[in-house]
């Protein structure tokens, strides 16, 4: 469709479909009315039909429309019982064509004036056929009474209905023929539409433009917080996340950070126990940055390690005998599907007085719990009323260490569970079955699925290492008997310098070398360090084996760069301790995979018992080796300190990359420079903004960013819809011709 619009000498006639004029503005309403009425014909229609407000217009009948005579010329007058300064008339008239003698297709004129003898005109024009309401636009207004309209030649004339308006647009309506809409809070400039506040969702001069993504309220002048679908998804008009907060946000407008121990969308989820005094966790994942914290594992750390799994077993043989019907490791590998009851699933003892399954921890733990699983059937004898032992050492057979817990009735899952109120240290973990209530009858065998242990961590430590949990392979130039380099890292110390060799190598890594020997530690990937605690065997002295150590770091393996020339030297190690550690401070955050430790003098022999590892964050805005590189995030300062990668929304405007730590390249700006400007004389915008110095855009560009052509067409909001505006001028005439968009 094509809607014409002609200018005559302060008029403007629009032909439309739409009312954008204010509703209550009609000063015509039931005004005293009349018309020609020489020459009846068939009788006349009330004058008054045309402004008692019904603008149905059909039928065509005394009801809905006047009828005046036949006149030459046939005319129609209203009083409008003061003067109005008017603005606008709309005319309705029949919409049948049922003849042009009837109103449409022959010309007409609209005068006006404070009487009827002081009337002049404002309009002559000839409608096209079809086109039945009329808008003439009196521009400036003037101060009107009487309205007149009147045909140009001998015949009748029909109206509906006749409006006329004061100079105020509809709300929420600007501009000639209240054609433009904007969304103004407040008063507003009828002419221009400009208006101070604008409403909720709405920005620009006269807020007809909604708020861009990411942008929300009045004047669009609030930014979406951290929405699970994006961080330009909230509502603008009250900013509100329709999906719920991203992961490590919360509150109305997802713009709070997860507190301590809280992650996930919303911040709904709790963090596992993660290594160090801080328990808090990942916001966004749930991962612990440094680790478990000792006796917990998984993706969450909220899984308990069982100390039990994999460790030494044995069980009642006849006269010790070491051929076992089923192998008691099997209550130890981590199955717990227990069936079918077999040797791959069980284990199982002889008969015996009593018969029992002992399992050796490696070390003494602080038991918390303890969870047995047996038979899921209704056999229950082999397992039934059995009684649990506990000790430091191997001395399981006595009344002073079974601990009081019930273990009758059977449970029809075959699992016992028990919590134990206070924690017991202990080594060993010792399952008997009970004497059979005569002396002449035989205890059954003992037979068991799987035996979990878990044990109480009293405080934490925050070292990178979690013993059991994080994937660290270390590797000795040679080893001293069964000191190998496993025990470097297994979160054991030697407490008793006077220790033999059996409890040496429980405890330390002994390496061996004509010159140098060495321990490395692959750490699997590129990690940030910033502290390095070693454990020896040596306390306070400086010519033992533990000390005058030199420490160094690489991305690439000894066993490939043997030269250690090569290699970065962290610092040195001048005397051992081997309860609290030697702590060397590498000042700043250091990155590399490689971790080796050799000995700064010729030596044939180095012990280490223990090497801890500890982050150190960097400044906020920094990162890389010594943080010595800078990343540029939109709303967190902080980065990953091994990558530079920001969290959500990602980059600051004016920066991309990966570390967000490239500028936008010449001519580039905003966030991930996504956006160009032309600024005069090819100079640089600002990479974040995009003005240009002095506000001085290219030729043929425009607005503060310089991003827009000067002639591009400009698209105005028309109340039924959004129309592409084409202005053609000539000495006498304006024509404005609205395009629908696509057309």
């Amino acid at each position: 469709m094509e809607w014409v619009t002609r200018l005559f000498p302060g008029v403007l006639l629009i032909v439309s479909s739409t009312d954008s004029f204010r509703t209550a503005s009609n000063v015509a309403l039931n005004k005293p009315a009349w018309q020609y009425t020489k020459d009846p014909g068939a009788g006349f229609w009330s004058a008054s039909n045309a402004v008692d407000g019904d603008k149905t217009c059909s039928p065509v009948d005394s009801h809905h429309f006047t009828l005046s005579g036949c006149g030459n010329p046939p005319w129609w007058q209203v009083d409008l019982g003061a003067v109005y300064n008017i603005s606008r008339i709309k005319v309705y008239g029949r919409r049948d064509n049922v003849s042009r003698n009837y109103w449409q297709g022959t010309p007409f004129n609209v005068s006006v004036g404070n009487s009827s003898s002081s009337l002049r005109s404002i309009y002559t024009g000839n409608p096209n056929e079809g086109d039945y309401i009329y808008f003439i636009r009196i521009d400036p207004p003037d101060s009107v009474q009487i309205i007149d309209i009147r045909k140009m030649d001998r015949t009748y004339m029909t109206i509906c209905e006749v409006k006329v308006f004061d100079q105020v647009c509809r709300r929420g309506y600007f501009g000639y023929g209240c054609l433009h809409e904007n969304h103004c809070e407040g008063d507003y400039d009828m002419a221009t539409g400009h208006c101070p506040i604008c409403q909720k969702g709405w920005q620009k001069e006269a807020c007809q433009q909604p708020c861009a993504a990411g942008e929300f309220g009045s004047n669009c002048s609030s930014h979406c917080g951290y929405c699970h679908d994006g961080n330009t998804t909230c509502d603008s008009y009250n900013g509100h996340c329709q999906a719920g907060c991203a992961a490590g946000y919360k509150g109305e407008f997802c713009k709070t950070k997860c507190s301590p121990g809280e992650y996930g969308p919303g911040c709904t989820s709790h963090c596992g126990q993660c290594s160090g005094e801080n328990t808090t966790c990942n916001v966004h994942s749930g991962h612990c940055p440094s680790g478990c914290a000792p006796g917990y594992k998984g993706d969450f750390c909220s899984t308990p390690i069982n100390v039990a799994l994999s460790k030494p077993t044995l069980q009642y043989t006849v006269s010790n005998s070491k051929t076992e019907i089923w192998p008691s490791s099997n209550a130890v590998d981590g199955d717990k599907t227990c069936s079918p009851v077999d040797s791959s699933h069980f284990t199982l003892s002889e008969y015996g007085d009593p018969p029992w399954w002992q399992v050796d921890l490696g070390a003494v733990h602080n038991i918390s719990r303890i969870r047995v699983y047996g038979r899921k059937d209704n056999v229950t004898k082999q397992l039934e009323g059995f009684t649990v032992h506990l000790s430091t050492s191997n001395i399981l057979n006595n009344n002073g260490n079974i601990l009081p817990l019930t273990t009758l009735p059977y449970p029809a899952n075959g699992t016992f569970d028990f919590n134990l109120s206070t924690p017991i240290e202990a080594r060993f973990c010792r399952l008997s079955l009970p004497k059979p209530h005569s002396v002449d009858l035989p205890t059954y065998p003992i037979l068991l699925c799987e035996v979990e242990i878990f044990e109480l961590i009293q405080g934490r430590d925050n070292n990178i290492i979690i013993p059991g949990h994080t994937i660290v392979t270390p590797s000795i130039s040679s080893q001293y008997n069964a000191c190998d380099a496993s025990k470097s890292i297994d979160g054991s110390i030697l407490h008793d310098l006077s220790s033999d060799d059996f409890v040496l190598c429980q405890r330390c890594s002994v390496a061996l070398g004509v010159k140098h020997p060495w321990l490395q530690l692959d750490l699997s990937e590129v990690t940030a360090v910033g502290y390095i605690r070693l454990y020896g065997r040596d306390n306070g002295i400086r010519t033992g084996q533990s000390s005058n150590l030199t420490i160094f770091a690489n991305n690439i393996s000894i066993t490939d760069a043997a030269n250690l020339s090569d290699w970065t030297e962290l610092g040195d190690i001048i005397k051992s301790d081997n309860i609290n550690g030697v702590v060397l401070d590498l000042k700043s955050q250091r990155l590399f995979r490689y971790l080796t430790i050799t000995t700064k003098y010729a030596s044939t022999v180095m012990t280490i018992c223990e090497v801890k590892l500890y982050t150190r964050d960097c400044s906020d805005g920094h990162f890389g080796e010594k943080c010595s590189d800078q990343c540029h995030c939109k709303h967190d300062p902080r980065c990953n300190g091994v990558t530079g990668e920001c969290s959500p929304p990602g980059c600051a405007a004016g920066w991309t990359g990966e570390a967000c730590n490239i500028l936008c390249s010449p001519g580039k700006y905003g966030e991930n420079c996504k956006n160009r400007c032309y600024c005069y004389a090819n100079k640089e915008c600002k990479k974040d903004t995009g003005f240009c110095p002095n506000e001085r855009c290219a030729r043929g560009w425009q607005s503060p960013s310089c991003n827009i052509p000067e002639h591009s067409d400009k698209v105005a909001t028309e109340p039924a819809t959004a129309i592409v505006i084409r202005v053609m001028c000539s000495m006498d005439t304006v024509q404005m011709v609205y395009v629908p968009q696509g057309g």
